[in-house]
């Protein structure tokens, strides 16, 4: 059986031949390669598809015919032959299909030379239905160099791409002036890992650098990565699930084009969401600057970092647009997103996230006695949680209150005299106020510096439905509590226990008609005392 056919029904069945096609060496055809075409794929498509010329490394060499198959078992060509990817990505709102060459370099060719890559433009303008200005150079290890080394070779061969992605990259790029990516306006992005042993990593830092001092329109980029040595980096480089870097290599690609320009850049959209509020104990949310956008190439950065608030925060993936945000304390934070776009164009957008108290004050009691002519409070707490400080307050009618001293908290037990107590009954209550401002009162207790028998308190007066009454004194046991209009007929009664020196209790007021009435409280011998009030 001829070889070649045997390679096919050998592979064919795994890959699909309408996506991933042979083109092996022939006459008239001087390299060998695959051919990938998405799903879907015109050649009369009014749509023009991006291409992605792909370079392996020494390994994957081969006679362009039987052993064509070499390049498809690392970098772009195994996740192709795996079906890894569809090459369809969503990005910016729009959807992006790439096509991608895959040439097999002959096994007695020590680089990637100009040629090689030419062969492959040139079929793709002859035979597909590529966008000239979307043309795009991937290479890995051998390949990397190879990537390096077609536009650093002549500015003709630099405009003739829109950009690179040199992989754990070989020093393509030397005997040749590397400024020609520079003038050529080539976008870069190099990938390397620290502990490659193959291939240092600082001639990828030589050569970002190299460019980089060029004044390039599009500043060159490069991820290093802190392991991986040599073999992982093209898995890490060429992630579809961001799942190492943001935007993906993908992403970038989509938004890059020889269309646009520094001249006509437009600059990106910096969106870091709206203000945040949470209550403690849940300290954690999400930083979302998911609708930052560019109008006409890409962001290629994103940093999220706390511009003011307390120490405490731990932003989970400072460089991707939504990171959760973590580890807050109690107080009010400002976060900036910066994005940067593929021109070097920045801008800023802050969001707000305000951590409240979860818990009110928990007040364990709250009392008040005589004490000569002065009154006494005592108070006790069980919560504190982000309490700032009391606020004691005093009334005479139950309804106007007035600030007469304060406490900072910390201390759960409290005690204060309020040596100015007015002759009579005095109506006390404590505002509670959380370090951001919010508050909230205590129950309200009264103490009586006259010192009857009985003594009457009653709130709101006016009342509208319910009456709140207290009754103080040395009278214990049953006691009756009545109701009497101005022409002194009794419109309700009960009996309550009162076992302590302090009752208080309520009294449902909705049913009753608009005016003055008069409450009496009497204990068996006749001992009573009355007082008035206004249902509104």
């Amino acid at each position: 059986m001829n070889k070649y056919l045997l390679y096919l029904l050998l592979v064919l069945p795994v890959i699909s031949a309408a996506q991933l096609i042979p083109r092996p060496v022939e006459p008239g055809r001087a390299v060998g390669f695959y051919e990938f075409l998405p799903q879907g794929y015109s050649a009369t498509d009014t749509y023009k598809y991006p291409l992605i010329i792909s370079l392996h490394g020494t390994g994957e060499k081969g006679n362009g015919i039987s052993e064509l198959d070499l390049v498809l078992l690392r970098s772009l060509g195994e996740m192709l032959s795996q079906q890894k990817a569809t090459m369809k990505f969503n990005f910016g709102g729009k959807q992006t299909s790439f096509m991608v060459l895959l040439p097999q370099l002959s096994t007695d060719a020590p680089d990637w030379l100009e040629y090689h890559v030419d062969s492959m433009i040139n079929y793709a303008i002859r035979n597909l239905n590529v966008d000239v200005n979307k043309i795009f150079l991937m290479g890995y290890s051998l390949g990397g160099g190879g990537a390096w080394r077609y536009p650093s070779s002549s500015l003709a061969n630099a405009s003739k791409i829109a950009g690179i992605i040199p992989v754990a990259p070989s020093p393509g790029y030397l005997n040749f002036d590397i400024c020609n990516i520079s003038s050529g306006k080539v976008a870069v992005w190099a990938h390397h890992a620290v502990d490659d042993d193959a291939v240092p990593v600082q001639i990828t830092y030589d050569a970002i650098n190299m460019i980089n001092n060029c004044q390039p329109d599009i500043p060159a980029l490069a991820t290093i990565y802190p392991s991986g040595g040599h073999n992982q980096t093209w898995l890490w480089a060429l992630d579809t699930l961001n799942n190492n870097q943001y935007p993906n290599m993908w992403e970038w690609m989509a938004g890059t084009t020889r269309l646009n320009s520094k001249a006509n850049n437009q600059e990106p959209i910096a969106n870091a969401g709206n203000d945040i509020t949470l209550a403690l104990p849940l300290n954690t949310t999400v930083l979302n600057g998911s609708a930052s956008r560019d109008p006409n190439d890409v962001i290629v950065k994103y940093e999220w970092t706390k511009t003011t608030g307390p120490a405490g925060f731990t932003i989970q993936k400072p460089n991707y647009p939504v990171s959760n945000l973590t580890d807050l304390q109690y107080g009010s934070y400002t976060f900036q997103l910066k994005v940067t776009d593929q021109f070097g164009m920045v801008k800023t957008h802050d969001v707000n996230v305000t951590v409240t108290s979860a818990l009110p004050v928990g007040i364990s009691y709250f009392k008040g006695k005589i004490n000569g002519k002065s009154n006494n409070l005592t108070w006790a707490t069980s919560n504190e949680n982000y309490l700032d400080h009391f606020e004691i307050q005093r009334s005479t009618d139950g309804v106007n209150f007035n600030l007469i001293g304060s406490f900072t908290a910390g201390k759960n037990v409290y005690a204060y005299t309020d040596e100015k107590a007015p002759s009579g009954l005095s109506y006390y209550r404590l505002k509670n106020v959380d370090k951001d401002g919010a508050f909230s009162y205590s129950e309200i207790i009264t103490v009586n510096n006259n010192s009857p028998v009985i003594v009457l308190a009653k709130y709101p007066n006016p009342v509208t439905d319910v009456l709140t009454l207290v009754v103080q004194g040395a009278v214990y046991g049953k006691i009756e509590i009545s109701i009497h209009n101005f022409e002194g007929r009794q419109v309700k009664k009960q009996t309550v226990t009162k076992p302590d020196f302090l009752w208080k209790g309520t009294i449902n007021m909705a049913n009753l008609q608009k005016g003055v009435y008069t409450i009496q409280v009497q204990k068996a011998g006749n001992m009573k005392e009355t007082s008035s009030f206004v249902k509104e």
